[in-house]
């Protein structure tokens, strides 16, 4: 039974943290959606609702050559 509780307490401190992490994913009310990456570019989808109008953007991020 010790084994059993030791192994689920370990199991859940590892994927909680993982799990926090990702949690805090909006930034100025603005909250990552989807994420495409294409070779060396990645494209950040967000959505953030402002006045009651939900607003939608699309950044492109790729490294400067």
């Amino acid at each position: 039974m010790k084994r059993f509780l030791a192994f689920f307490l370990s199991f859940v401190i590892v994927f909680s943290s993982t799990t926090a992490a990702y949690a805090a994913s909006s930034v100025g009310g603005w909250t990552a959606v989807d994420t495409v990456i294409a070779g060396a570019t990645t494209t950040i989808n967000a959505t953030k609702t402002a006045g009651g109008k939900a607003l939608k953007s699309a950044v492109a991020v790729a490294p400067s050559a």
